[in-house]
């Protein structure tokens, strides 16, 4: 039993530092690939931010959830209960949030006409920025992660009834 602990806590540190390396290729991509947000709008500059600010959001909730699995005597707590779920509502709504900040530029498209912005490469701008859908895949990984946080509470509970047993 103190082995798959232990196993565990392993993996959390080396899942921990597989997130410290995504994070870092993700600001490095953002840094390198944003030059151009000061020639662009307001709509697409809030987009952008809240998109980037969501997955932040994202990933610090993952480092800390790896970190609590890692410091706590049993991955089964409370604790790590609430950061799954809160992981599993952000990865939940990641999707439908995507959806529309990628639809709110083709809303703005229409205006183009009446307020031109210079450059012919606007719109390949929000391509470039805005990736394509995920097809529902980080949805229905919220929805995994959802479930596998309720399979921990039914656990913690069934713990909390042998304990009060014995």
């Amino acid at each position: 039993m103190m082995a798959d602990i232990k196993k565990i806590k392993r993996a959390a540190v080396v899942l921990f530092g597989v997130v410290i390396l995504v994070l870092a290729l993700f600001l490095f991509q953002q840094i390198k690939t944003s030059w151009w947000l000061f020639e662009v709008n307001a709509v697409l500059l809030v987009s952008f931010v809240l998109s980037v600010l969501f997955v932040f959001a994202s990933l610090g909730v993952s480092l800390t959830l790896l970190h609590a699995i890692r410091k706590e005597e049993t991955p089964f707590t409370k604790k790590v209960v609430r950061k799954l779920k809160t992981l599993a509502i952000l990865l939940i709504v990641f999707e439908p949030l995507h959806f529309a900040l990628n639809l709110i530029p083709q809303l703005y498209e229409p205006l183009i006409q009446y307020f031109p912005i210079e450059g012919s490469d606007y719109f390949d701008r929000i391509e470039t920025m805005m990736t394509i859908s995920h097809g529902g895949f980080i949805l229905a990984a919220g929805l995994v992660v959802y479930c596998v946080a309720l399979v921990f509470q039914y656990g913690i509970s069934l713990q909390n009834q042998v304990d009060e047993t014995l």
